[in-house]
């Protein structure tokens, strides 16, 4: 299928719900203030784009390519990231709030979170080593059968994970973030 290249473009408070939706490539564009909330973004390619203020809940992602993109102060709730193209896949995601997302069977590898809300996303089977994690909440979330090699959770809170369903080679924990990790053990720590 032959896309049509939109390079360079801003995008300033437009909502995509009251505007025909193009299916293109989108390279090194900028989106402030942006609604995307319930839109098919299915097989469009955002490579290096930027999207801060956005509401990007409950939109398409099927076959979407996200390489390289950043996203600041959106809302991505609700997000199926697991029906997004695998190849070059990679987020910056900082004061976000993902909520019931699913990241589920995704190569995550070298993506950052940074201050984000992730209450009940799911990481089943997931790639998520070498992701860095500042300061974000992972109430609720599901770890299981994931793969947390060299992950950085030091900076994370509210997290559970079972370290018998989970790989954890050389993931990197505080000590007051322990307990996440024996929560399931049904011990007493005092």
């Amino acid at each position: 299928m032959e896309r049509e290249i939109i390079l360079d473009v801003v995008y300033d408070k437009v909502d995509f719900r009251e505007k025909t939706w193009q299916i293109a490539e989108y390279e090194n564009c900028t989106f402030n203030n942006c609604s995307f909330h319930e839109i098919a973004l299915d097989q469009t390619i955002f490579l290096e784009c930027s999207f801060v203020d956005c509401d990007w809940s409950s939109a398409g992602l099927v076959d979407t390519a996200l390489r390289d993109c950043v996203f600041k102060q959106c809302k991505l709730q609700g997000l199926r990231f697991d029906d997004c193209s695998d190849f070059l896949f990679q987020i910056n995601c900082q004061n976000c709030v993902l909520d019931w997302s699913s990241f589920a069977s995704k190569k995550l590898s070298n993506c950052t979170f940074s201050d984000c809300q992730m209450k009940e996303v799911d990481f089943r089977e997931a790639v998520f080593s070498k992701v860095r994690i500042v300061d974000c909440d992972f109430q609720g979330a599901n770890f299981d059968r994931t793969d947390l090699s060299h992950a950085d959770f030091r900076k994370a809170h509210n997290y559970n994970i079972d370290p018998n369903e989970n790989l954890l080679k050389k993931t990197q924990f505080s000590s007051a973030g322990l307990e996440g990790l024996v929560r399931n053990l049904d011990i007493i720590i005092d």
